[in-house]
């Protein structure tokens, strides 16, 4: 049965934790380095502890996102609550004073973080120069303005370290992911020169039994021709690892569940003495020494 090797940090540091004891146990019966299991732990606890700072650096930056989503927001607040202020007195949509607020074009609020950073400098100039403008009582100033812009800012740059440490704790932990796969890699194949694939013990290493065959899967593709009053042609497409098929009928209200009716190694099979004029159910399944894999779709004749 084969065995594969975890490609997620997680799920390494789990493998990791099924072989050592293993090598505990076994390792000086079987021959084995007798610093395996030393060098595995100090390895398998490195990676634990650099995928806890991968997940904390992606945490900080999902913060960091949500502050900057926040400023954003209350960037966009101020811009939109002077818009209004100053509409009645701006004019026609276009002129020269909405430009000079910092709506170019359109009387829109933008909507990105550069484009509301513009804007608040611009409304910070245009407050700064019409001192006669006192909206103090609602914070809507030019000190305000500036407050705002330079939050944004800061909260830019926050995001920008934040999406730095993952970057490096991704990096890092693509390492030690690395040399822990290649650790257990060594340990699979130490111990396979040392048991038969079939030897019981292979399991207590975490790992399956190479000599195993897995079972086969559902077989698809399944398709029942009926060619004559009575007989149907059954099959489904090849299934890896299947030595035999078969084939699983159920008459609508005669049989309870489904029961076996053929048999083989070819996936193909002509069934004889079907129950005429009656709703059919047909399954197959396949078969190899390791066992018998699941069910097909189920098929139905009426």
């Amino acid at each position: 049965m084969e065995n594969r090797l975890a490609n997620s940090a997680a799920k390494m540091v789990v493998q990791m934790e099924n072989v050592i004891p293993g090598i505990l146990n076994l390792g000086s019966q079987l021959g084995l380095a007798p610093n395996l299991a030393g060098l595995l732990t100090v390895e398998k606890e490195a990676l634990d502890l650099s995928h806890s700072q991968f997940l904390e650096a992606r945490v900080m930056l999902r913060k960091k996102g949500e502050e900057l989503e926040l400023a954003l927001k209350v960037g966009r607040t101020f811009a939109t609550v002077l818009r209004v202020l100053r509409k009645d007195a701006l004019g026609p949509k276009g002129s020269r004073e909405w430009e000079a607020l910092g709506f170019r074009g359109s009387r829109q609020v933008p909507l990105t973080v550069d484009k509301v950073y513009v804007m608040l400098g611009t409304m910070e100039g245009y407050l700064q120069s019409r001192p006669e403008l006192d909206y103090s009582g609602i914070d809507i100033t030019s000190a305000q303005a500036g407050v705002l812009k330079k939050a944004l800012m800061d909260r830019v740059a926050a995001v920008n370290l934040a999406k730095a440490d993952v970057q490096r704790a991704l990096q890092a932990r693509a390492v030690l992911l690395g040399k822990a796969r290649r650790l257990v890699r060594k340990a699979f194949n130490d111990v396979a020169y040392a048991l038969d694939p079939l030897d019981g013990r292979w399991v207590e290493f975490g790992f399956n039994q190479p000599g195993l065959k897995a079972t086969p899967a559902a077989p698809e593709k399944v398709e029942a021709t009926v060619v004559e009053p009575g007989v149907m042609i059954v099959e489904c497409a090849p299934v890896p690892l299947a030595e035999r098929y078969r084939v699983w009928v159920r008459v609508v209200g005669v049989d309870a569940e489904m029961r076996p009716v053929a048999s083989g190694s070819d996936p193909s099979f002509v069934l004889n003495g079907i129950t005429r004029n009656a709703e059919v159910e047909i399954g197959m399944t396949a078969l190899n020494r390791r066992g018998e894999g699941r069910m097909s779709e189920i098929v139905v004749l009426k």
